[in-house]
């Protein structure tokens, strides 16, 4: 959503994170999602953690003591009109990510990608460096296979079998117990998940 004024274009930039908050005598970690407008895309999460952060943190809440986090979930130009070269890939959706694609002619599948920050470096590294971005894809496209197709066996599938011991809770402090159990494992720590099972 860019908007045009005396030539400036105007973006607003949509954020989350966490925040350290005093609570009586304890520090404690809040959340908060923020947005903020900026007379450029570029490097939008420095300005932003330097400039407007802090006070945003203050207005909503007085008892803020620092941001702890800050995550970039968009950021588009105030009149809707989008460049994919104006906003910096590290920062795009999956939309941008698209149109981004396509003017480049990158040939990087983005509807495949369910992570939009391995989405963003494979465009990154599909634009920098385009034949090791076909050994990396092929890697990630034969990993990604694999997963959809465990998720396919394993949908409506809640798995088959109990649990054999107790965990005992104290009504009053709400600490579990477990119990002793009922079988002790020896494993070496040079096995792996595979070899401890077959043992």
């Amino acid at each position: 959503m860019r908007k045009e004024r005396e030539g400036e274009m105007i973006y607003t930039a949509k954020i989350h994170g966490e925040y350290i908050c005093q609570a009586g005598h304890d520090r404690i970690l809040k959340g908060y999602m923020a947005t903020f407008k900026l007379p450029s895309a570029d490097a939008p999460l420095s300005v932003i953690r330097g400039k407007l952060l802090m006070p945003f943190l203050k207005k909503l809440d007085v008892n803020a003591i620092a941001p702890y986090s800050w995550h970039m979930d968009e950021i588009t130009p105030m009149d809707g009109v989008f460049d994919p070269d104006d906003v910096p890939v590290i920062f795009q959706t999956f939309a941008q990510l698209k149109i981004y694609v396509k003017r480049h002619r990158l040939g990087v599948p983005v509807e495949e990608y369910s992570d939009l920050e391995l989405c963003r470096q494979h465009v990154v590294l599909a634009k920098t460096d385009p034949e090791s971005y076909k050994q990396v894809y092929s890697t990630y496209s034969s990993g990604a296979a694999f997963d959809k197709e465990l998720a396919r066996l394993n949908e409506d599938f809640n798995g088959i079998g109990t649990s054999l011991d107790v965990v005992e809770v104290d009504p009053e402090t709400g600490i579990p117990t477990p119990k002793k159990p009922s079988k002790s494992v020896k494993t070496k720590p040079s096995l792996s998940d595979d070899e401890v099972l077959l043992s």
